[in-house]
């Protein structure tokens, strides 16, 4: 039989944006098949969450991303998060990097 790490299951929004590759919080749920998968990602685009602090865009820009990889020793995972800004132009202007330990609160 064949042996994997882990599925992948993309998800893609109505104007076919990459929204998330299994799931950031790497468990099972409507959006993601396995619990065991190795590597989560959710890309945010005019979705808000307070903990990241980042602010919604309706103009296609991506507002955050999160993702959240499983410690090959067995550890809990930290989930990341990159917060995106942008200047009048859309250019970007800053990106600000975001840990948080499992069970814990977003920092620098």
């Amino acid at each position: 039989g064949s042996s994997y790490l882990q599925s992948v299951d993309y998800r893609y929004n109505i104007r076919g944006q990459l929204t998330s590759i299994n799931n950031s919080s790497l468990t099972a749920d409507d959006r993601n098949d396995e619990s065991n998968d190795v590597f989560g990602m959710e890309v945010l685009y005019d979705q808000q969450e307070a903990a990241i602090g980042n602010s919604p865009y309706y103009n296609g820009m991506i507002s955050a991303v999160k993702w959240k990889v499983k410690d090959p020793q067995g550890g809990s995972p930290k989930e990341r998060s990159y917060r995106f800004e942008y200047d009048n132009l859309q250019r970007l202007k800053n990106a600000l990097y975001q840990e948080r330990p499992s069970g814990g609160s977003w920092g620098n």
